[in-house]
């Protein structure tokens, strides 16, 4: 089974939706190209690099580059591929953040980076894309507009973040971004397992010290406080649906009660116990 339509063109700006058990090849990316999974699992190769890309995940190009693509599976992977014109960004750009598009485009050799839609502008506006999916009453243009606000925000976004590091290069300074950044997607992926300060270490391919110093740099959070974050906003969306104190606590891996109520008092600013009376109550 293989499909790829157009479901939405504004100009040439494109979105198309991607329907597929088998394929093998290479697609193209650009540095204003998304590519999304809803559903299954899509691997792509730029370079040496390998990377899978799963559900809630997906793929912002660097620059206008070829990677090659497998995809092999017993049910269809859905995905959403997303190409916005050049001239569309710039318009954006100038009109609300002064920027200028070609000085958004990062000089990296790979393809693309990985991110998780928890973690970025463009991620929420996915998750708001695919109830629209095939609805003609959607209003295309502002559909677009709104899509190429997310990207530059989050260009903006990342190139800041690389430009924090401390290095000469840009090169240098994207590479190491790209290696910090794919532990964070590791952690979103496994914040409720057991993570090592080593384990994330290697995923991002350099020393604990420096991964400590690199990851708290571009994120505002040492990796102990961003897993601590990660879990305690899973736990609170599990006091929302019912789940007791007790069971919230296990199931959002604190070693116990009484740690898992002091560190969500102070994200909260209240004890989990108050949430849970509030839910059970209404």
């Amino acid at each position: 089974m293989f499909s790829v339509k157009s479901i939405y063109r504004y100009g040439n700006s494109d979105i198309r939706l991607s329907d597929v058990q088998q394929f093998e090849g290479t697609t193209t990316f650009t540095p204003f190209s998304a590519k999304f999974v809803m559903a299954g699992k899509e691997v792509y190769h730029s370079g040496r690099k390998k990377t899978e890309v799963t559900g809630n995940m997906y793929l912002l190009g660097n620059a206008a580059a070829e990677s090659s693509i497998t995809i092999d599976s017993y049910i269809p992977v859905k995905g959403i591929c997303i190409d916005l014109a050049p001239e569309l960004i710039d318009e954006v750009t100038g009109y609300h953040f002064n920027h200028d598009a070609d000085n958004l485009i990062l000089n990296g050799k790979e393809a693309y980076t990985k991110y998780s839609t928890a973690n970025t502008c463009l991620g929420t506006a996915f998750t708001r894309l695919q109830p629209l999916l095939n609805h003609t009453a959607t209003k295309t243009e502002e559909l677009f507009y709104m899509l190429a606000e997310c990207m530059v925000k989050d260009r903006i976004d990342i190139n800041n973040r690389v430009n924090s590091l401390n290095a000469v290069k840009e090169e240098t300074r994207l590479r190491l971004y790209n290696f910090i950044n794919d532990s964070r997607n590791y952690i979103d992926s496994h914040f409720l397992d057991d993570i090592t300060l080593q384990t994330l270490a290697e995923e991002a391919k350099i020393s604990s010290y420096h991964f400590i110093r690199l990851f708290k740099k571009a994120f505002g959070l040492s990796p102990y406080q961003y897993i601590l974050k990660k879990r305690l906003s899973f736990a609170d969306e599990l006091l929302k649906e019912g789940s007791s104190v007790t069971e919230t606590a296990y199931l959002s891996g604190f070693a116990d009660i009484a740690s898992f109520s002091k560190a969500y008092k102070k994200q909260y600013g209240v004890a989990p116990t108050f949430r849970f009376k509030q839910i059970s109550n209404f």
